[in-house]
C-alpha cells in the first residue's frame, strides 16, 4: 500500500465523494475511482458503501481508518523534518508529560537528545532552553 493510495483513501472519506476527492487531490475521477478499487481489491475488504453520488465508509473502512491515518501523518512529519534539517533549521522535539514525570526524567532525557541531534562540530552541551 502507497502513501499516495492511503492518502486517496483518506480524502474520500473526509470529504464524503470520489468527485469531490478528486478536486481536492487534483487527479482525475476515473484514475482516483479504480485506486480505491484497487485498494479494496488488494485488501479483499468494500472499504465504502456507495449510494448514488456519495460514498459511506464501510464498516471495513471504519476499521482501516485510524490505521490509514497513522502513516500519513507520520510520513507527513518526516518529511517536515527533512525539509527543515536541509534548510538548516533544527526540528522541533515536543515532549509532554506531568509536573513530576519532568522533574525526575528530564535531567537524564535532555543530554542524549542533544547528543543526536547536534551538528558535527557543534558542542551538544551547549546551554540551550528547555522546558517542561
Amino acid at each position: 500500500m502507497e502513501i499516495r493510495t492511503i492518502r486517496y483513501f483518506l480524502t474520500v472519506v473526509d470529504t464524503g465523494s470520489i468527485s469531490a476527492a478528486s478536486r481536492a487531490l487534483h487527479v482525475a475521477q476515473p484514475s482516483l475511482s479504480r485506486r480505491i478499487r484497487q485498494l479494496e481489491t488488494s485488501l479483499g475488504s468494500e472499504l465504502f458503501v456507495r449510494h448514488r453520488r456519495r460514498l459511506h465508509i464501510s464498516p471495513a473502512g471504519a476499521r482501516l481508518l485510524p490505521v490509514a491515518r497513522d502513516p500519513v501523518t507520520r510520513h507527513d512529519q518526516a518529511v517536515t523534518m527533512m525539509r527543515a534539517l536541509a534548510e538548516g533549521r533544527e526540528p522541533r522535539l515536543t515532549v509532554a508529560c506531568t509536573v513530576v514525570v519532568a522533574a525526575s526524567v528530564k535531567i537524564r532525557a535532555i543530554e542524549p537528545v542533544r547528543a543526536l541531534t547536534a551538528r558535527p562540530g557543534t558542542d551538544s552541551s551547549s546551554s540551550r532552553r528547555t522546558e517542561c
